[in-house]
């Protein structure tokens, strides 16, 4: 048994299982989270800058503010 080979061998006398695209895979899937990761930090960074995510925290946020003082401080301490 070869090292580093796993698996049966077939009518031909070569394993079945062959592992060696393994690394390619990984790296393409590592390659592409980091891609990912990369552009939607890109898209919050964006997002920030130009205040949409004020706009929609404070958007989410009025139904409190706009009932008062006791209902939003019931919303705080509550959530």
């Amino acid at each position: 048994m070869e090292a580093g080979r796993v698996g049966a061998r077939g009518a031909t006398g070569r394993w079945l299982a062959d592992e060696g695209g393994q690394s390619t895979v990984e790296y393409l899937l590592v390659l592409s989270a980091f891609l990912v990761a990369v552009v939607v930090m890109g898209l919050l960074w964006h997002a920030g800058r130009d205040g949409a995510l004020v706009g929609e925290a404070t958007r989410a946020a009025s139904h409190g503010t706009a009932q008062g003082g006791v209902a939003l401080l019931k919303d705080v301490l509550c959530y």
